[in-house]
């Protein structure tokens, strides 16, 4: 007998009020958690906003953590006065035991103002750790790419994580560094290895950060070009176009 499918829309079987108390009153996190993203699904930004400010004063750090993701969403209006409090409290949590709350809070900071500096640091003290999650990392790869200023430090982290055990580390290195264009150079030999990566997003990104790094190198040119044999025809679309991109 087929097993029972979920439905498309679940959090529509129940109303906002049913989640809303589940998210209050439940006592397992997985149903709290279920019940905040019902709640996101439900209701207009400005009915889940104040539910999200609730929840940053919350003990459970999933939840504290989802909340300041759902602040980034571009769709969210930053300038209003439930976003004035969100940074106050992303402020504060910059300095959480839990290392994903802290991420979170320095991403949202950054979503809603540039360059801000305790957030960068916050970032920067956490790609350091020895104790993170996996997703954790690969999060913290995207964060700490655009962090120009800084580059001499998160290149080689980004570097660093491109030999990880984990594809999905090793891919959000890889798409960092492509990102990174000639800021990247000194990673060249790792991102040459990273060509013969298990993975092939993550061949396809190494590709094209070598394409973007500028450099008409001879062992860079060997590389890519042996790349243009990759089993995955989209590795090597992307070689021959790093190729092309060198020539000009």
């Amino acid at each position: 007998m087929a097993g029972r499918s979920i439905p498309v829309k679940w959090y529509a079987e129940r109303s906002w009020d049913d989640w809303l108390r589940q998210l209050r009153f439940a006592t397992a996190i997985e149903q709290r958690y279920q019940a905040f993203l019902a709640l996101t699904q439900l209701g207009p930004a400005d009915k889940v906003a104040p539910v999200t400010v609730e929840l940053l004063t919350d003990p459970t750090a999933e939840l504290q953590a989802a909340a300041l993701r759902w602040w980034q969403s571009p769709d969210v209006d930053a300038t209003g006065d439930h976003a004035v409090t969100v940074k106050a409290h992303a402020v504060k949590l910059l300095t959480a035991e839990d290392p994903d709350v802290q991420l979170e809070a320095a991403a949202t900071l950054i979503h809603f103002q540039s360059g801000h500096a305790a957030a960068a640091s916050t970032l920067l003290e956490l790609a350091h750790r020895d104790d993170l999650e996996p997703l954790t990392i690969a999060r913290l790869a995207k964060l700490i790419a655009p962090l120009t200023a800084h580059v001499d430090v998160t290149a080689p982290l980004l570097g660093r994580w491109l030999g990880d055990d984990h594809g999905e580390v090793r891919e959000a290195a890889a798409t960092a560094l492509a990102s990174l264009g000639a800021e990247a150079t000194l990673q060249v030999t790792t991102l040459i290895t990273a060509l013969d990566d298990e993975e092939p997003v993550v061949r396809e990104q190494a590709a094209l950060a070598l394409g973007r790094i500028g450099m008409t190198s001879l062992n860079i040119v060997e590389a890519l070009t042996m790349a243009l044999s990759d089993d995955d025809v989209e590795v090597a679309n992307v070689a021959r176009a790093a190729l092309e991109l060198l020539k000009k």
